[in-house]
């Protein structure tokens, strides 16, 4: 089945896609380059295969396109200062998660269950952030610097994440001061220094969060 873009496409006045669900299920590609005025872009639980054409569009605020069958990589986000909330779980994407840096609007990121490799960006500088997850991929390291006490939600389970990147990222949950949130390391990564005894989880636990990690 074409994708939705020869539907749609010649619109410029278009601020709000969403694809709605349908049986059979939309199938094929879509490009958004058509539309430098959409705002909010929609497509879940369908059998689209590519995605491209908003990595330049400053007026998106929200992308969501779980439940497809999108491969290739997450482009480069750093033109979409807009941008608040980034939704590409349950696909089949590659690569890895770009700078997010310059979306400091930015309140929920997922990107759970594709094959994502490399390092979880630097989330410093994000003071909107409430939601990150990551899951369920091929990750092995984070990138280091500061997270935001509005960060209460964090889940990176079942990647591959050293035992240094582990104890990193509850060394800055530690910093950030936040309370009563939820952090997810375990599974199929590295225990932190100390197991389940690290000081900087039961710290956390302390202050009133759910802190997982691998034993």
């Amino acid at each position: 089945m074409a994708g939705i873009s020869l539907i749609l496409q010649n619109n410029p006045t278009v601020t709000v896609i969403n694809c709605g669900t349908s049986s059979p299920k939309l199938g094929g590609t879509i490009s958004l380059s058509a539309f430098p005025n959409l705002q909010d872009f929609r497509c879940n639980n369908n059998d689209i295969t590519a995605i491209s054409g908003y990595e330049q569009n400053s007026n998106l605020r929200v992308i969501q396109f779980f439940n497809n069958k999108v491969t290739g990589s997450i482009p480069s986000l750093s033109d979409m200062s807009a941008l608040y909330w980034f939704a590409c779980h349950t696909n089949q994407l590659t690569g890895s998660i770009p700078s997010l840096s310059a979306n400091t609007g930015l309140r929920l990121f997922s990107c759970q269950i594709n094959q994502l490799t490399g390092s979880i960006p630097s989330l410093s500088g994000l003071s909107n952030l409430e939601f990150f997850g990551c899951f369920s991929n091929q990750l092995t390291d984070f990138a280091g610097g500061s997270v935001s006490n509005t960060l209460i939600n964090f889940q990176a389970q079942n990647n591959q994440l050293t035992q240094s990147a582990v104890d990193a990222i509850l060394a800055e949950f530690v910093a950030a001061g936040g309370t009563n949130g939820t952090l997810t390391l375990g599974g199929t990564n590295a225990s932190p220094t100390g197991g389940e005894s690290n000081t900087d989880r039961i710290t956390l636990v302390g202050r009133g969060w759910d802190v997982t990690v691998t034993p």
